[in-house]
């Protein structure tokens, strides 16, 4: 793993995680394909399922909460997550999305407190690279997720913008793009025109014009805590980045 000399980005230099790239990727830790819990959480057992039937499950679970509570939301307050979760307050979490997060053993302060309240949530999805202990105490399906040279996406972060390019593959992993389009296709396909993940991509590098320019000049969402609460009933679908 080598530097480009010619980029003005970086003049050749890597970070430790960009050195340590392939031995990453060829983790042979790594989840290889879609699984789903057979045995009881914190058994450690699975079973492998096919792309396909992981997002019928994750299409089914989603909408279960649309039709049960009315809606659902994204959240990213670990705290408000927490005391959502323990209390049903101000809503019941009936879903939880763990994206590349290793919750009891990194971010959660009080792992044994958010073991509990993890225990109260019916359906918990773990989409990682790696099989940790969040995944084996609470995950119900586990996602395997593609890495940086593994995916089709966009670096917006310290340099300005610009394209990831898919330079390997690892089994069956897929990216976060390759998910949240076929998720979104799935559940709101108006809002998701793109065939692929690189149209998508492009479309994020251009001007960000779609076919139908009125696509999302629709009534604004008003996602407020005291907005949410006049909707009756509503539960609360988490799709968090811990």
């Amino acid at each position: 793993m080598e530097g480009d000399p010619l980029s003005p980005f970086v003049n050749g230099r890597l970070c430790v995680r960009c050195l340590t790239l392939d031995e990453a990727v060829n983790n042979p830790d790594r989840v290889k394909y879609p699984m789903k819990r057979v045995g009881e959480r914190g058994e450690n057992k699975w079973t492998r399922i096919s792309w396909d039937e992981a997002f019928d499950t994750l299409e089914k679970e989603v909408r279960k909460v649309w039709d049960e509570y009315g809606g659902f939301t994204t959240h990213a307050s670990s705290d408000a997550l927490l005391k959502a979760m323990e209390s049903d307050e101000p809503f019941p979490i009936r879903m939880v999305w763990i994206e590349t997060s290793n919750t009891l053993a990194c971010p959660a302060m009080d792992a044994p407190r958010v073991f509990n309240a993890m225990k109260r949530v019916p359906f918990v999805v773990n989409a990682g690279p790696f099989i940790t202990p969040i995944s084996v105490a609470c995950a119900d399906m586990l996602l395997p997720v593609a890495m940086s040279a593994e995916r089709n996406s966009c670096r917006t972060w310290w340099t300005p913008v610009r394209s990831i390019s898919k330079a390997c593959s690892y089994y069956e992993a897929k990216s976060d793009e390759e998910v949240m389009l076929e998720m979104g296709k799935r559940l709101n396909p108006e809002y998701w025109p793109w065939k692929d993940d690189v149209e998508m991509m492009d479309w994020y590098l251009s001007d960000c014009t779609l076919p139908d320019p009125t696509l999302f000049n629709e009534k604004p969402t008003n996602l407020s805590l005291e907005s949410a609460k006049g909707n009756t009933p509503y539960g609360w679908c988490l799709l968090s980045r811990p």
